[in-house]
This record gives structure tokens, sequence and C-alpha cells, in this order.
């Protein structure tokens, strides 16, 4: 309505910026000849190699490169802020601002730009599901969960369902991310027992996705009187002192605090809750 052009489709096709060769043999080919007579830059092997790995889901890298060669290129500012978002780091001057309600694939990354944000329109919903479908395998389980998790957040359960929908039938073993959010999505749908079922394993079982499964089951099972065991809280506890000054730890206080009173806890609850 302001006259403002979205990115088109062809310019954040990212699934094309890589071949169907083995990524290692690709990783040559994709950084030669960026500098040619008189170490003057290519622009199109500039072009290449930033987009190459824009793909890889390496954004630092990419921006090393357009510092490094290409600097004032056309899509420069676009290439910048594609790295900032794959790399889960703000971008005060986003090139995808005012874009959310596009109906090409800048929908997408404009959402992922924002925070706690759904978009409005029908439209620009089916932008970003066509946008999230078109991203490689890689970076639909790297980008995804987080998306779809913000969009539940905002209250938009259909559009969050659509995208895990989306990730569920990518091929081979389902990242716990994946898993978490699938949970996250049962309990908002109702489905209680479900969720509890998908990261009760998870919270058992060792890596760094434990934590955060322990916390969503602790939030799913005590409303519902479940009992929480003392090795459960002894877990939150050891979690919760690893965190002290993050930006998750208040999440995992309250977790605690709800997990000492399902246990029987009531005195160790009370104090916590007065902290």
């Amino acid at each position: 309505a302001q006259g403002d052009t979205c990115w088109s489709d062809d310019q954040l096709d990212i699934a094309t910026w890589a071949g169907q060769q083995p990524i290692a043999a690709q990783m040559g080919p994709a950084r030669q000849g960026l500098v040619g007579e008189f170490d003057t830059p290519d622009p199109a092997a500039v072009a290449r190699a930033v987009r190459f790995e824009l793909f890889l889901g390496f954004g630092a890298e990419a921006r090393h490169l357009i510092r490094a060669f290409s600097p004032n290129n056309p899509d420069a500012a676009l290439w910048k802020s594609m790295a900032r978002i794959l790399d889960a780091e703000p971008d005060p001057a986003s090139a995808f601002g005012g874009m959310e309600e596009c109906p090409t694939y800048a929908a997408l990354w404009a959402a992922m730009a924002a925070s706690n944000t759904s978009p409005r329109s029908p439209m620009a919903k089916a932008a970003v599901l066509r946008g999230f479908s078109a991203l490689p395998p890689h970076l639909r389980q790297l980008l995804g969960p987080d998306l779809a998790d913000r969009f539940l957040a905002a209250g938009d359960l259909p559009l969050s369902t659509s995208l895990l929908d989306v990730m569920l039938r990518s091929p081979g073993v389902q990242d716990p991310a994946i898993i978490l959010l699938q949970s996250k999505i049962n309990r908002a749908s109702g489905k209680t027992d479900t969720a509890i079922s998908k990261v009760n394993d998870l919270a058992k079982a060792p890596g760094p996705n434990a934590a955060e499964a322990l916390v969503q089951l602790i939030e799913e099972q005590a409303p519902l009187g479940h009992p929480i065991t003392f090795a459960q809280v002894q877990a939150l506890e050891a979690y919760l002192a690893e965190r002290r000054g993050s930006g998750d730890a208040q999440r995992f206080e309250r977790a605690l605090i709800l997990a000492k009173a399902a246990s029987g806890d009531f005195d160790g609850a009370l104090i916590a809750l007065d902290t």
C-alpha cells in the first residue's frame, strides 16, 4: 500500500543455490575465482560463493565474503539479513522490514526476522507456508521449530501445525527440537496425553534437549496432578543452576516451583516462590 517492493521468489530461491553433488565436492568450485585480473573481485563468482554459504546455513561466513569482496552488491543487504536470520542474530536494519504481507518468499523471511508475530492475511500465510516448503530439508529443520514455536506463541495454531506437517514429511530421523514442537502443538490442541508421551523419553535421554524436554514435561504433567519424582526435581535444580542469569532462567524457576509442589515439597515450593 505504501508502494514498497517485495523481494521476488527468484531472489530468495535458496534451494537452488547449490547443486546435487555431495556438499564436500561443491565447496571448492563454489569458492573459486573470487578475484580476477588486477585483484578485482568477480561479482558473479562472489554471488555464487555467498549464496552457497547461505544454502549451507553459514551466515557468518556469508557476511565475511560480502564484507571482503562485494559490499556494494545490489543484493548485499538482502544476503546480510538472510545471514543474520540463519545465525539467529538480531538485525536492526532488516532488508525484510514491512514485507510480512508479501505474496512471495519474502513473507517467510520477514516472519523469521520478526519476533512473536504471525502474518495476518490468508495470502501472506500461504506465502509463508509456500516459502517454507521450498527450503532445502536441512534449513527446514534448522529454522522451522523456532518459527513454528513463535507462531504458536502468537496464537496461530493452524499455521504452526502446517509448518510442523512440512517438517515431519522430511526424510531421516526427526530432530529433537521438532519432537518438542510437536509436543507443544499437541498440548495446544488438547491432546495432553500425546504431548506427554512425546517428551517423556526425550527428557530421560542424555543430550542438550533433555533440559527443555523436562521443563515441558513438568508444564504438561503438573496441571493434571500427575506425580513428579524427586529425581526430576533434582535434575531441574541442576539445569537451573546452569542457567542463572540467562534469558530462560525464569521459565526454569517456574518449572522447578511446579515440580516441587507436584512432588509434595510444598515448603520448598513456597520458599522458591517467595524469591
